[in-house]
């Protein structure tokens, strides 16, 4: 990119933040839909991380939510037909009419590039993806971005590490934007689909791709939104490939399709049954063995597990000390939510599990304790289980989650044995455990929550938006009495206390 298109971009993603903005303030009122659709048109226009972010937030209206960022899926808008096409010549090294019988110049765009359909010579139908010119040089742009463009994630700033999400993301781009690199999953997956029967993924053609271009299988199929008025039988069936695939993801293959949104997915049925068809493998996520026995643990005996051997699979998770030491006394009814699917017997109902509810009741004041300590290598993995619920809910049938657990850990043959990974010792650092933040009023609490001690790093972050004249107005300022803690160890006690006639706003380390 030079330094014109560079500047363009980065005035375009401050807009986008300000349109963000304008968002979360008519929240609730007159004028968030059309604000919402504004923030939808400007990602899908920026492409790149940007409609990478609108697609994450697309699986939350398949289930009924809505239809704002679904279009970022499957119906945004795609280059010229002129340069799409003059892309894959250039990226194959020859011209089209070399390689493709016939090549649709109507594209569906996706993020990164876009898929025209195509007839090769020897007749086979194929997709053939191209990636947008620049897209790689604007990555580092829109990471740069990352903690305004995250805001419609994570609802508010919250003290998570950004950094270590920045670095996830990054890498996970990065491999997206490698061609050949996506080949080879297609590959590995295409060798494993037998496992499940009918699942469909595309097959790759390596000698019509490259770094840039990815010629592969056509795989038909319609979206959820037809399989959702199939007959009973039919979705039953569609859960269960969908079911089936994550859990080999998890404990047999060791690697997972992680990008699950609406446009990724292909739904079928014949005379023949039913396929699922999962497009896009440039984001997988890769467990580790010591990952995927810790999930076998949880999943398949964690209510029976002793407080001990619990904090040692949440550990082996990358959860810190302000999981596995500071909430012992919580994982048990933590993990007996989370993995409620996978304990039930009979079939499970996706639609009514109030996960969201169920496990902040649980935690407390220590729910975002829970979610700050969850590792950024975790995201991947937890966006495909959230497709798999999303896609549970949308279908609408009940299966027997397990069932299909028991048997795939049976045929792994690798049956959890005690877990033997080391439980991590609190940090030495800080001599707290915990940071604390209560707010009264009329001598009432109204709110208490709890954090790792090391987010008084965030403080600044984490005091409410409306807070913040009061604290300048008293001459209290966050960021220095953070620091001065931290210079001293992070020691028990007060932060601040900031009274007034309605409320008070009390925050210390404990």
């Amino acid at each position: 990119m030079n330094l014109a298109t560079t500047v363009g971009r980065s005035v375009a993603l401050g807009r986008l933040g300000m349109d963000i903005a304008r968002a979360r303030r008519r929240a609730g009122g007159p004028g968030e839909a059309a604000a919402r659709r504004l923030v939808a048109r400007r990602m899908g226009r920026l492409r790149g991380l940007p409609q990478k972010i609108g697609q994450i937030l697309s699986l939350g209206e398949i289930d009924g939510g809505g239809d704002v960022y679904s279009a970022l899926t499957d119906a945004a808008e795609p280059a010229p037909p002129a340069d799409s096409l003059a892309w894959i010549a250039a990226g194959l090294g020859q011209p089209t009419s070399r390689v493709f019988r016939r090549l649709d110049p109507d594209a569906r765009a996706a993020s990164l590039g876009q898929v025209h359909r195509g007839v090769l010579h020897d007749g086979r139908v194929v997709a053939v993806k191209v990636q947008y010119p620049d897209v790689a040089a604007a990555l580092d742009a829109d990471l740069a971005a990352l903690g305004l463009l995250a805001a419609p994630v994570t609802v508010r700033r919250s003290g998570f590490d950004l950094a270590a999400y920045r670095a996830e993301l990054r890498r996970n781009l990065l491999v997206e934007l490698d061609y050949r690199a996506e080949a080879a999953a297609l590959a590995r997956f295409a060798a494993r689909r037998a496992d499940v029967p009918g699942l469909v993924t595309p097959d790759p053609i390596d000698r019509w791709s490259s770094a840039q271009v990815l010629t592969m299988t056509w795989v038909d199929g319609d979206p959820v939104s037809t399989a959702r008025d199939w007959p009973p039988a039919a979705r039953r069936d569609a859960v269960l490939v969908l079911l089936r695939t994550f859990l080999r993801g998890c404990f047999t293959w060791r690697e997972l399709h992680a990008d699950p949104h609406a446009g990724n997915l292909r739904f079928a049925r014949s005379d023949d049954g039913v396929t699922v068809g999962l497009l896009d493998f440039g984001s997988t996520r890769t467990l580790t063995a010591v990952e995927s026995q810790a999930l076998a643990r949880l999943a398949g005996e964690g209510a029976r597990l002793s407080d001990e051997a619990l904090a040692a699979a949440w550990a082996a998770l990358g959860f810190g000390p302000a999981v596995t030491t500071a909430l012992r006394h919580r994982l048990r009814a933590v993990t007996t939510i989370l993995f409620e699917p996978f304990a039930a017997d009979g079939p499970f109902d996706a639609a009514g599990w109030q996960l969201s509810e169920r496990l902040a009741e649980a935690l407390g004041d220590d729910r975002w304790t829970f979610r700050f300590a969850g590792p950024a290598s975790l995201l991947f993995l937890i966006r495909a289980f959230q497709g798999l619920l999303v896609y549970a809910r949308a279908l609408g049938m009940p299966v027997n989650w397990k069932r299909e657990l028991d048997q795939v850990l049976a045929e792994a043959g690798d049956a959890p044995a005690p877990f033997a990974a080391p439980i991590v010792e609190p940090d030495p650092v800080l001599a707290s455990t915990s940071l604390r933040l209560e707010v009264t009023r009329d001598g009432q609490v109204v709110a208490r929550l709890g954090f790792p001690a090391a987010a008084v790093a965030c403080l600044a972050a984490l005091v409410p938006d409306d807070l913040a004249p009061r604290l300048r107005a008293a001459g209290i300022d966050p960021e220095a009495l953070a620091a001065a803690s931290l210079a001293r160890g992070g020691p028990p006690g007060e932060i601040f206390n900031l009274a007034d006639e309605t409320r008070t706003v009390r925050v210390w380390l404990e």
